[in-house]
């Protein structure tokens, strides 16, 4: 199995700690260490990550701690965005979705797919 073909997944609570990740989340952050949208798991707080990235200056890091608080606060129904990261030697385009599980509203889910 190519884990590209496949989304990775991780699933937030609306305080930032993650309560969940599937394989596919653990194989493209071993293999895409400097992926900020990757460099959490389980127990670790995904908005603490975003965090530290943005006051490193990545504005890519900025728009989606934006893009996850207007759906926590009900602005959006999802957010959406296209980022580009290095992939090996390569730099490839990727697109991050964050949207609200469903009948859970204190939950987010939050899905990278490579799009190249």
């Amino acid at each position: 199995m190519n884990y590209y073909d496949y989304p990775a997944t991780a699933i937030i609570g609306s305080d930032g700690v993650v309560t969940g990740v599937n394989d596919i989340w653990h194989t493209a952050a071993s293999a895409n260490p400097a992926d900020v949208f990757l460099q959490s798991s389980v127990d670790d707080n995904y908005f603490d990550n975003l965090v530290l990235a943005a006051e490193s200056h990545n504005v890519f890091a900025v728009k989606v701690l934006e893009g996850i608080e207007s759906v926590l606060t009900e602005e959006f129904d999802s957010f959406e965005m296209n980022y580009f990261a290095q992939n090996g030697s390569s730099e490839c385009r990727f697109r991050i979705n964050i949207s609200p599980v469903n009948g859970l509203p204190d939950k987010l889910v939050v899905c990278r797919r490579l799009l190249d």
